[in-house]
Formats: C-alpha cells, sequence, structure tokens
C-alpha cells in the first residue's frame, strides 16, 4: 500500500510565504510607524502678530504635554547659543503649565503663568527656548533662533499647524512592538516548518 503523501502543495507553499511577508510588513510598519525624528526647533515657531514685540510664540505641544516656561535671548554677535550666555530678554514661567500653544511675546502672559522677566524691548536674533512637560517623561526643551525683524505672517493655516505636534517619537509603544514581534516569530516558525515538511524526504 503506497503512503500517503501530505506533503503541502507547492501553491500552498507560495501563499503562506506571501501572507509572511505580509505580516512581517505589517509589523514593520506599526514598529517604525510610531516614531518621528524631530530636529532641534521643529516644535517652536514665532511668527508676526501683536504686542510689544511684534510677534507670537508658537509652541507645538503634545496632546498630554504642557508648557511651563519660555525665554527669549538676544543671541550673541558671536552666534553662539543664547541659552546660558546671554540674560533673557523675556521670560515666563508656570507651575502647573498651560495648554496654550500661542503666546504673545512680551505681552500678558496665559493665566497660570507668572512673568519672570519684562521684555525689554530686544530686537534682530533672538533664541526662542520652550520647555515642554509630560508627568511621566519629565520636561523636554525645544529652541529656535529667529530674527524679529523678519518674521513670517500669521497666517491661519501657520497658527493651526501648531497642533498636531511631532510626538511621535516619544510614543511609548515598547510592549505591543513585543507582542507584535512574538506573532510574526510564530508566523515564520510556522512557515519553516511548512517548508521543511514540503521538501522531506
Amino acid at each position: 500500500m503506497t503512503p500517503r503523501d501530505d506533503r503541502p502543495s507547492l501553491g500552498i507553499v507560495v501563499v503562506a510565504g506571501i501572507g509572511v511577508l505580509a505580516v512581517l510588513g505589517f509589523v514593520a510598519a506599526v514598529a517604525l510607524g510610531g516614531h518621528t525624528v524631530e530636529r532641534p526647533g521643529d516644535r517652536v515657531a514665532v511668527v508676526a502678530g501683536s504686542g510689544p514685540a511684534g510677534a507670537t510664540v508658537l509652541a507645538a505641544r503634545c496632546l498630554d504635554e504642557r508648557v511651563t516656561r519660555i525665554t527669549v535671548s538676544p543671541v550673541p554677535s558671536t552666534g553662539a547659543p543664547a541659552s546660558g550666555v546671554s540674560a533673557p530678554s523675556w521670560e515666563i514661567r508656570s507651575v502647573k503649565g498651560s495648554i496654550e500653544r500661542s503666546y504673545v511675546l512680551g505681552g500678558s502672559p496665559p493665566d497660570g503663568f507668572t512673568t519672570v522677566t519684562p521684555f525689554d524691548g530686544a530686537t534682530g536674533r533672538v533664541e526662542v527656548a520652550v520647555t515642554f512637560d509630560r508627568f511621566e517623561d519629565g520636561s523636554t526643551l525645544d529652541a529656535r533662533t529667529v530674527d524679529l525683524a523678519h518674521l513670517p505672517a500669521a497666517s491661519s493655516e501657520r497658527l493651526s499647524s501648531a497642533a498636531p505636534a511631532p510626538c511621535g517619537g516619544r510614543t511609548n509603544l515598547g510592549f505591543t512592538n513585543v507582542l507584535f514581534a512574538l506573532g510574526a516569530l510564530v508566523v515564520v516558525l510556522t512557515y519553516v516548518g511548512i517548508i521543511r515538511k514540503r521538501w522531506a524526504r
């Protein structure tokens, strides 16, 4: 009696291989898609506006972040970063933080903020630094150097663009990634078993 050949057909091997590639592609998209590369200055912008300086600071905070500090410092003629070099020309702070994304430079700060250094009328190139606070991750700081004499217009599109903050780089997907990786490993091992069974003697 001839033993029954229960090896999977070539068609099954090909279809299963396509399925494995699809699973691996999905896992890679989930693992890498939640991480956005942030460059210094991406989360801070300054546009023309009202107030003593004629400027508005835009702070692109995450949904679960608060803005706790904004400083504006003159940039030295050497071009070195103003932080820690020059005394601030304007500084406001808040203990609880604010969910606002736009701040009038030199104007009255939002509720909860204290003006540490009143605006001194600085002009020219300045460094604008914004401190963002997220309860579980602590504080992060981003800064941008701008020329107060040459600011882009405060269009509605630019103001609204400050809302979707580039926060993907700090999205915590560690546990989810592990689960997807384990699932992908099971799929790959199953496919290896199919291949071995197909070409087994």
